[in-house]
């Protein structure tokens, strides 16, 4: 089953194997090397956990955004090989953004709470 995003004359359609959710273990997977990267405490760890879906569906929607742009911008064919050929590594890339930021975040909020 197929969900579709109208975009003016263009027509996105997003395939239900290509929801995103598939990533989400590539993303727990990023969310597990920050972890161990950064040697967290517990509770980094538990918030890393539980990121993985937020930072999951943003990742996702960025994927759709930048593939509608294309749509629009370029071409349906372009648009699509991206879907399919780039569009997985870089749902990661903004992933492992997603995740330095957050750690980030933690590190500056725990400073200020010291």
């Amino acid at each position: 089953m197929a969900e579709f995003i109208y975009l003016g004359d263009h027509v996105l359609e997003v395939e239900q194997a290509c929801s995103g959710l598939r990533m989400v273990m590539g993303i727990a997977a990023v969310a597990f090397a920050f972890a161990v990267i950064h040697e967290c405490p517990w509770w980094k760890k538990i918030v890393l956990a539980l990121a993985v879906v937020p930072v999951a569906m943003l990742s996702n929607a960025v994927r759709v955004v930048a593939t509608g742009q294309l749509m629009q911008m370029v071409s349906g064919e372009a648009a699509a090989r991206f879907s399919h050929d780039a569009a997985g590594w870089a749902m990661i890339v903004v992933a492992i953004m997603l995740f330095g930021l957050l750690v980030a975040y933690l590190e500056r909020t725990r400073r200020a709470w010291n």
